[in-house]
C-alpha cells in the first residue's frame, strides 16, 4: 500500500494481534462501536444488517482485504452491521487507541488510512454502479467472477441479499445459465 519504515513496523508489530476463529463466529455485533480493524490473512466474512426483519448482506471480504466499519470505528458511533466469519478465519486485529496513537507518532499513517478509505469508497461506488446499471444476472456473473467459490461459502439467501435481489430470482437465473 506503502512502504513504511522500520520504526512504524516495529510500532505495528506491538500493537497488532494474531487471531483465528472458527466458520460463523460473530466478530462485531450491533449496536457496539467498533473498536477493532481487521486484517483478513485467510477466509471469508461478511457484514450484514437487519432492514424490516430481513438480513441484508452489505460486504464480502476475502483474504487480504482490510475489514473494518470506518464510521463506528474512527468516529467511535455505533453501528447497525454485525461482521461474521462465514469460513475460518486468521485475522490480524487493531484497536481504535492504537490505531490513533499510531496517526499522531508516525505521520505516514495518515497515507495507508487515506488509501484504505479510498479502497473502500470504491468498493461501495463499485457496488452501488453494479446495483443500478447490471442485471441480477450481470451481478451474479461478475460476484462468481471475482468469487467463484461464493457458492460454497454462503448460502442462497445471503448471495440472494448481495445482489439485491430474491433468492427465488436467484433459483431461477441459475436455472437459466
Amino acid at each position: 500500500m506503502h512502504p513504511i519504515s522500520d520504526e512504524l513496523q516495529r510500532a505495528l508489530m506491538k500493537e497488532m494481534t494474531q487471531l483465528s476463529y472458527p466458520k460463523d463466529y460473530l466478530l462485531h455485533e450491533a449496536p457496539w462501536v467498533a473498536d477493532y480493524a481487521y486484517f483478513l490473512h485467510s477466509g471469508y466474512a461478511m457484514s450484514y444488517y437487519y432492514l424490516k426483519g430481513k438480513k441484508r448482506v452489505q460486504c464480502i471480504w476475502t483474504s487480504g482485504q482490510i475489514m473494518f466499519l470506518p464510521t463506528s470505528f474512527i468516529e467511535k458511533a455505533q453501528s447497525n452491521e454485525h461482521i461474521e466469519l462465514v469460513a475460518s478465519c486468521e485475522l490480524i486485529c487493531i484497536n481504535h487507541t492504537s490505531v490513533i496513537r499510531l496517526f499522531r507518532d508516525f505521520p505516514e499513517t495518515n497515507i495507508i488510512y487515506r488509501k484504505v478509505m479510498n479502497q473502500y469508497y470504491d468498493s461501495v461506488k463499485e457496488r452501488l454502479i453494479d446495483i443500478l446499471l447490471l442485471s441480477a444476472p450481470e451481478r451474479l456473473q461478475k460476484l462468481l467472477d471475482r468469487l467463484p467459490e461464493i457458492e460454497q461459502i454462503l448460502n442462497q439467501e445471503d448471495v440472494a441479499s448481495y445482489l439485491g435481489i430474491t433468492p427465488q430470482s436467484l433459483s431461477r437465473i441459475k436455472r437459466k445459465s
